[in-house]
């Protein structure tokens, strides 16, 4: 089965990347472009969120451009949920992007592949474009059991409608996703034995789909780069980051082999700590949660 998705693109106050990622939207030419668009948090955006919408608003597709504008300001996980339920209760399925996530001209394709191949799939949840330099292989499409960076991702409307509510273990050390790492000593361990109901949307997206048993797929080349790397993100608020020149590449995406091999899975394992461990770091939090780990 072969599935053209819509895309979803979140927007709110990054305009420098706008052009890029529309123009590779504009490539693949999706059948409806939904964009959320969030508003500003106080006076100081006001310009900069007025003119990324006037920007928007003079794209032109064959498809249709949906525009969401929020008339209040939004949280990012209430942003990020608003947007998603909205397009699932008109979409079987949808691509998403963020206004810092740019993507690969076989993005599109591999997550229709992907979504196609895996539609009625009981162990997968969702389909990512960003691999983190974790794997170098044009052959194959891999399956991890947790993932909580979603870089330019994809699934499917029955499995977000049917885990976005799933209650999370928060502050128990059997909490469902650690028994699923292979690392026991890694960062990740404390991080997640110690969250509570704060954390952002894309760490309990993760987590709800391990709960489920539900893997990640990831392409064996990394297809989007995080540039968001900037100031005036709204949760990674620093510029000097490994992954932020990551290489954005295309790769034949139709006859794929999908596979899970654990030695993979533990190095994207590795590289999400070491995302992680940047993010601590930058929000001089890491000494404490490495004093925690085993």
């Amino acid at each position: 089965m072969y599935y053209k998705a819509p895309v979803l693109l979140f927007t709110y106050r990054k305009p420098q990347f706008l052009e890029e990622i529309f123009q590779a939207i504009k490539q693949y030419s999706p059948p409806r472009l939904y964009i959320a668009s969030n508003l500003h948090a106080c006076e100081e955006e006001r310009a900069v969120v007025e003119s990324i919408r006037r920007t928007i608003r003079k794209w032109e597709l064959p498809g249709e451009i949906l525009l969401l504008c929020q008339d209040k300001h939004l949280l990012i996980n209430e942003s990020i949920h608003s947007g998603l339920d909205h397009v699932f209760s008109i979409e079987e399925a949808a691509i998403i992007l963020e206004d810092d996530t740019v993507p690969s001209a076989s993005f599109f394709s591999f997550c229709n592949t992907m979504l196609g191949h895996h539609w009625n799939s009981p162990e997968i949840g969702s389909i990512v474009g960003c691999n983190l330099g974790a794997i170098d292989d044009d052959q194959a499409a891999y399956q991890v059991p947790f993932a909580i960076f979603y870089w330019g991702w994809a699934t499917w409307a029955k499995t977000w409608q049917a885990l976005r509510d799933t209650p999370l273990p928060f502050g128990q050390h059997d909490n469902g996703v650690v028994d699923k790492l292979q690392d026991p000593n890694s960062i990740l361990i404390p991080f997640l034995q110690r969250l509570d109901d704060r954390c952002t949307w894309d760490v309990r997206w993760g987590w709800q789909q391990t709960l489920h048993g539900l893997h990640t797929v990831l392409p064996g080349k990394n297809m989007v780069t995080n540039k968001g790397f900037v100031l005036e993100g709204s949760y990674i608020r620093f510029t000097d980051s490994a992954l932020n020149s990551l290489p954005c590449n295309d790769m034949n995406t139709e006859a794929l082999k999908r596979v899970m091999h654990a030695e993979h899975s533990a190095c994207y394992e590795q590289r999400t700590a070491a995302m992680l461990t940047e993010i601590l770091l930058s929000r001089s939090e890491l000494d404490y949660y490495a004093s925690l780990a085993n």
